[in-house]
């Protein structure tokens, strides 16, 4: 009777602990939080900044994005709020429409005159990151993700750590 008592008891015991983990694993698969994205560097207050927001690598990024932002510029460096964001993996493409003709514009050499920004991205070529390049994983909290606009020709150095 003991031991079947004892062994009722600790079915008991991993059952209840199994429980907490797996609905502590669930609620950390269905985390919802802020993306706040601080984009750094703006050139002129002229135009709009857009941003996508992608969590399908094969929409980045010329498809519509899971979500996006078009945002007046007021200030050198602007901060945008993304809310009810499942945790995932994401890239984030900002673009900073200067003249505010929706287009990207180039010089006559076939440069950007528009700035460009990617998380954890230095543009070396002249073409776009892949979101595998630029993507990271939202842990469905709250958390802020810095950009760096980037003007003209493409630079040598390495993206930050």
């Amino acid at each position: 009777m003991k031991k079947l008592l004892l062994i009722l008891s600790i079915m008991l015991m991993a059952h209840t602990i199994f429980g907490q983990t797996q609905q502590q694993t669930n609620n950390i698969e269905n985390s919802i939080g802020t993306l706040i994205v601080k984009v750094q560097g703006l050139k002129t207050t002229d135009g709009q900044l857009i941003i996508g927001l992608y969590n399908i690598a094969a929409d980045f990024p010329e498809k519509t994005p899971f979500k996006g932002s078009f945002t007046k510029i007021s200030a050198n460096d602007e901060e945008i709020t993304f809310e009810n964001i499942p945790n995932g993996t994401y890239a984030l493409f900002v673009w900073h429409d200067i003249n505010n003709n929706g287009k990207m514009d180039k010089d006559e050499s076939g440069i950007p005159i528009d700035g460009l920004g990617f998380y954890n991205y230095v543009m070396e070529k002249m073409e776009l990151p892949t979101f595998q390049q630029v993507s990271f994983l939202f842990a469905g909290v709250n958390e802020t993700i810095t950009i760096d606009m980037q003007y003209g020709l493409p630079t040598r150095q390495k993206p930050k750590e």
